[in-house]
């Protein structure tokens, strides 16, 4: 028995080898078990990964390296609203509305940036535009793309992600069309302040800005530095006192001293000096520049040359004295017959008492209260000649204007004596009705009495159709207001029209057949260069008024 299991026991195959099988039967439920957890861990992932992939809000596409999509996420369907469409590549640009960034023209196949990917390129941003089927709106997407490998390293397939960029694009157009804007509102404002900066430069007037505390010339323009013939570096910088002629030094510091304080500058003319010395008269306005105090701290002045329009008005003033001088010299001449005949009067009677008195002093007889009065009367009568004699030369002596403080009834009253002898011989009584309570006013005793013959000659010349018995002219002076004084020169002869009187002022207009048509017309000038105003008042006819008009003060 034992001989026989020892002998049975090495020699039994069979039982040998099915120990090995029983074992292996034991080991393949486990294989299958551990690829049934991977094949589940597998599609857990893939789950994970698929669900991942749908909640992004990116869209995402995969497409097999044959051009067929794979996914196509729920964001990639909302935003060109077409979901997954198995086709063919060549009808992606047709079935999802892909066009280029245009909007028009349609996408090839080989510009998508998928069949890029696919094709092993790497892509990112390309711009591309959506046509939605529910929506008129084009969208704008930016797309980027890879390819997918295999274990082996082999392009299987390629990704595309996208995401809609339509309010960025339209934020983009917008901005881009504000910048573009700018830019153009820039340069026109460029255009703008050049040319108001040649405006400036080249104006007639001459500008700068004072420093209201020092007095320093803070700048100015081209003007300024032609008209005196600094360079604007000399200018800007120096003090404003330095471009002033010495005489005016102070009034203009007074000025400016006045300015700082109240913020107000007394409008004034001043006078430049020139590099050359020339002087250079200005009339100047200023402004004031305020800063959040309210106090005064920079000027703006505006110097306009007005030397010529200084020189004008000189040769003006003396071509109208002139004029006035000749004018007075016509009237003497108008009325020499007349004061020939005045001055005899008293002249004869000046013989007279002198031969008078001759003959009773040459008999030795004592001198009595009768010739002591033809003593006097004769003194009288040459007073009044040589008041006749002295009225006439100042009329007609040429002399530069003279306003002084003067008594208005005497000058007409002077007036009137000087065509006292013309109304006699023409049988006119020329009646007087003075205010006498008229202030001394300032004026030229001399002009304003060549005014007032003026109008009595005319007056009188006006009066040669009317009756004898009726031929009157009335001077009033009155008070008109408590600021003017009014004189009136009237007739009662035959008047003028309401036409005549509008033109009656102009030069060389005259309504007598042998009249220059000047005296009125420099009796305007006269008259208002005393501030005054002269006009012809309409009255019933028969007749006319002249009425002139002063103002108590100068």
């Amino acid at each position: 028995m034992p001989q026989g299991r020892q002998s049975i026991a090495p020699s039994s195959p069979k039982s040998g080898s099915a120990e090995p099988r029983r074992a292996k039967d034991r080991t393949a439920p486990d294989e299958l078990d551990t690829l049934r957890l991977i094949n589940e861990r597998l599609a857990r992932r893939e789950a994970r990964a698929r669900a991942i992939i749908e909640a992004i809000a990116e869209g995402v596409a995969v497409a097999s390296k044959d051009g067929c999509l794979e996914v196509f996420n729920r964001a990639a369907t909302q935003i060109v609203g077409v979901g997954l469409v198995e086709t063919d590549q060549d009808q992606w640009s047709s079935i999802y509305g892909l066009y280029l960034p245009d909007g028009k023209t349609p996408c090839p196949t080989e510009r998508l940036p998928l069949v890029r990917a696919i094709k092993g390129e790497h892509v990112e941003a390309i711009p591309l535009v959506v046509q939605h089927p529910e929506d008129e709106r084009p969208v704008h997407l930016s797309v980027t793309a890879s390819p997918l490998y295999d274990d082996d390293g082999v392009i299987d397939g390629g990704v595309a992600i996208f995401q809609d960029v339509t309010e960025r694009v339209i934020s983009e157009r917008l901005l881009c069309e504000a910048r573009n804007q700018l830019e153009l509102r820039i340069k026109e404002l460029k255009a703008s302040e050049q040319k108001y900066q040649d405006l400036y430069e080249n104006a007639p007037d001459m500008y700068l800005t004072v420093d209201a505390t020092s007095g320093k010339i803070l700048e100015c323009n081209q003007t300024l530095a032609n008209t005196t013939g600094f360079d604007k570096s000399e200018i800007v910088g120096s003090s404003i006192y330095l471009l002033h002629d010495p005489s005016c030094i102070d009034q203009i510091t007074e000025a400016f001293e006045s300015f700082r304080e109240r913020g107000v500058f007394p409008n004034s003319d001043f006078t430049l000096i020139g590099k050359d010395n020339r002087r250079i008269e200005v009339s100047l306005n200023v402004s004031a520049v305020l800063d959040k105090h309210n106090k005064v701290v920079r000027a703006r002045c505006v110097w306009r040359d007005i030397t010529k329009w200084k020189r004008a008005e000189e040769a003006l003033s003396r071509h109208r004295e002139e004029l006035a001088h000749l004018t007075r010299v016509h009237t003497a001449g108008e009325m020499a017959t007349g004061l020939a005949h005045e001055l005899n009067q008293p002249l004869n009677a000046i013989v007279n008492y002198s031969r008078g008195f001759l003959r009773r002093a040459s008999i030795g007889s004592t001198v009595t209260a009768e010739l002591r009065g033809a003593a006097e009367e004769m003194i009288r009568e040459s007073e009044r000649a040589s008041s006749i004699i002295e009225g006439l030369r100042r009329l007609v002596a040429k002399q530069t204007p003279d306003h002084a403080t003067t008594d208005l009834n005497q000058v007409i009253q002077d007036a009137i004596t000087m065509c006292r002898g013309e109304a006699q011989r023409q049988g006119v009584v020329i009646e007087r009705h003075f205010a006498l309570d008229l202030p001394e006013i300032p004026v030229d005793a001399v002009q304003i009495k060549q005014v007032v013959i003026c109008l009595i000659l005319n007056a009188l010349e006006s009066l040669g159709d009317t009756a004898a018995n009726y031929r009157r002219v009335i001077v009033t002076t009155k008070r008109n207001s408590e600021n003017t004084i009014l004189i009136d020169v009237e007739d009662n002869g035959k008047g003028i029209t309401a036409e005549e009187s509008e033109k009656v002022f102009e030069a060389f207009y005259s309504t007598k057949s042998n009249g220059m048509g000047m005296g009125l017309a420099i009796s305007r000038s006269i008259i208002e260069n005393h501030g005054g105003r002269i006009w012809n008042h309409q009255k019933p006819l028969p007749g006319t008024s002249f009425c002139i008009s002063l103002p108590v003060t100068s």
